[in-house]
């Protein structure tokens, strides 16, 4: 194997490990988003889950700038692992808020949500597994559309939800929600924000 090679290998193994994290954290979510406030223990393990993807990205921005030989664009590399953690940020900030805001009864439109960001989280790491050969590799474009539109049915379960919330009569109640739903919306936002610098990466080395 070239050194080339070799040094393209360690950013793409790098990415893939981050990509199987967020895939994990997406299922962990949408497993305590359906089953809280019984399981508000995992709120804890999201925390956890937001540190060590903070080590991810060091570890990714660590080889990038020791680095001379990267894949692709060395900004599109930090930008995506930058915007991955984002992912999990957005995701560990709406749990929190479940605990903060003492939720005891959950939205059925949440619950939605979270299933939808475990399956754009899904979606995102089996395209890092693919990343590698992603000149000639369908699948990589594939699963940056099915983000893509996950997105587009979260944004439309996120009005309706807002449509429901502001036609109750109990403002603190509408006002904990709303916080609540921007906060899983933007998770979602940043699934869709990693497949569009990855769709940048596949058109700039066309």
């Amino acid at each position: 194997m070239s050194r080339v090679k070799h040094r393209e290998d360690v950013f793409y193994g790098l990415l893939s490990d981050f990509g199987h994290k967020i895939a994990e954290v997406g299922q962990d979510y949408a497993t305590l988003v359906r089953n809280y406030p019984q399981s508000r223990d995992l709120v804890a393990k999201m925390k956890e889950y937001e540190v060590d993807c903070d080590h991810h990205v060091a570890k990714i921005l660590t080889e990038l700038y020791g680095s001379f030989v990267t894949p692709f664009d060395r900004e599109d590399i930090a930008m995506l692992a930058r915007t991955m953690d984002g992912v999990v940020d957005q995701i560990e900030g709406a749990s929190r808020r479940f605990e903060l805001f003492r939720i005891e009864e959950m939205h059925p439109e949440a619950v939605r949500m979270a299933d939808l960001t475990a399956s754009a989280c899904m979606q995102l790491g089996e395209l890092f597994d693919h990343l590698p050969n992603f000149h000639k590799d369908p699948v990589v474009m594939e699963r940056v559309r099915s983000v893509g539109m996950l997105e587009d049915e979260g944004d439309v379960v996120y009005r309706g939800a807002l449509g429901d919330l502001f036609a109750g009569t109990d403002p603190m109640e509408t006002l904990k929600w709303v916080m609540l739903f921007e906060r899983m919306e933007a998770a979602l936002d940043c699934c869709k924000s990693v497949g569009n610098i990855v769709q940048g990466v596949v058109v700039k080395n066309a």
